[in-house]
């Protein structure tokens, strides 16, 4: 395929923008959620920042609640705790909005890493599913993901 101005090609790198990957819980970018239009049309009242240290939360002054990670896209960053804190944490706060069914998104700077293990961790712990069933799951959503191993372990 030759890419033109009319079909542009993008590499599994490149911006992929939200995707639904159950009703009102959403992963994304850094441009999904910069996007007040989307966040409104989406009900998304709750936003799971897992790239603090690079994306300001810009959107608490319109009432959207906020759970901030300053993590890296670095193998040496632990996202998760042996006791589970950031898992609970993470699970809480996506329930909390989804009981007031209002819509949630995680996010990071591409959405392919640490944000899928977010969502992941939540899909295990919600649903008792297995690492690798979250995995295909979030998957069949957003293909091209790029987990960086250490954050599987």
């Amino acid at each position: 395929m030759i890419a033109n101005a009319e079909s542009p090609v993008l590499k599994s790198h490149e911006i992929f923008g939200a995707v639904k990957i159950k009703d009102g819980l959403f992963l994304g970018d850094q441009y999904s959620a910069q996007d007040l239009e989307f966040l409104a049309v989406n009900k998304i009242s709750h936003i799971v920042n897992c790239a603090g240290r690079q994306l300001q939360n810009q959107w608490t002054t319109v009432g959207v609640k906020y759970l901030t990670f300053y993590w890296l896209d670095d193998d040496r960053q632990l996202l998760f705790d042996e006791n589970d804190q950031v898992a609970f944490e993470v699970q809480n706060f996506i329930d909390e909005a989804a009981d007031e069914f209002y819509g949630i998104l995680v996010h990071s700077i591409r959405g392919q890493s640490r944000a899928c293990c977010v969502i992941c961790i939540y899909l295990m712990q919600k649903y008792q599913w297995s690492l690798m069933k979250a995995l295909e799951f979030i998957n069949s959503r957003r293909p091209n993901l790029e987990l960086r191993g250490s954050f599987l372990q």
